[in-house]
């Protein structure tokens, strides 16, 4: 998910193909951490087509849009022609050096989505080299445990209809639902032939912890059952799936 040229395919497409987690945050965590943060200056990195950029340039006095997709800042840039306060950079985050001068505020919505842990590594490093001593990062990554819930919901699905529970295993680790969803080790995580690196809530706080951020808060930013299932059936209700959304200053 970190392969340039999957995103410049992407660019022109990205609202059918990668999930909106600004339409889909319900309980609106995200535009509530956005308006309570402090400070002028902010940096929406991994920005997509920028669906987060109305209200980082409502609240801050200038944002950065950073993407390494020439056609996601592409449709960013038509998209939100007349916001003013706002310059788009294309920047790859896996690069060692500083792309802008440090800022108060960082919002990064799950581009930390390499499967190498090198790459991994080198994202986060560049989070932390890209804010302000006692700034804020507002990070939301994919959560490995929302996946594995979501397999046990598929099963239990097949379970409720009457299929025995050997059937539904077979079923659940069959080669059709494998092409919608594998879970391998270390959080590697294919959906629909895109690999992905979701995360653990610990994993995230030690990786933050390591490079002197603290860490306030981790929470789920769940979604409905319809994000993960084609008409998943009424019964299907909390817990739902999510994303992890932490909040860490940096020390």
């Amino acid at each position: 998910m970190n392969d340039r040229r999957y995103w410049e395919k992407t660019g022109s497409n990205y609202t059918e193909e990668v999930f909106n987690v600004a339409a889909n945050d319900r309980r609106g965590i995200i535009r509530r951490e956005i308006r309570r943060a402090s400070g002028a200056f902010a940096a929406d990195m991994g920005c997509g087509i920028g669906n987060f950029l109305p209200l980082l340039s409502a609240r801050f006095q200038h944002v950065n849009a950073i993407d390494f997709s020439a056609a996601c800042l592409r449709e960013c840039r038509s998209t939100h022609a007349t916001i003013e306060n706002v310059s788009y950079l294309r920047k790859d985050l896996r690069q060692t050096t500083r792309h802008f001068k440090p800022v108060d505020f960082i919002l990064s919505v799950n581009a930390l989505l390499s499967p190498r842990l090198a790459d991994q590594l080198a994202m986060f490093h560049s989070l932390a080299r890209h804010l302000k001593k006692n700034g804020t990062l507002l990070l939301v990554v994919p959560s490995v445990e929302s996946a594995m819930l979501a397999d046990h919901r598929f099963t239990e699905w097949y379970l409720r209809t009457g299929t025995s529970p050997a059937r539904a295993q077979r079923i659940a680790n069959g080669a059709e639902r494998r092409e919608e969803l594998e879970i391998a080790s270390d959080g590697i995580v294919k959906i629909a032939g895109s690999t992905t690196k979701h995360y653990l809530r610990e994993e995230i706080q030690l990786r933050l912890e390591s490079l002197k951020f603290n860490v306030r808060s981790i929470r789920k930013l769940d979604y409905a059952w319809d994000t993960e299932f084609e008409e998943p059936p009424k019964w299907m209700q909390e817990p739902y799936p999510w994303d992890w959304c932490v909040v860490a200053t940096k020390g």
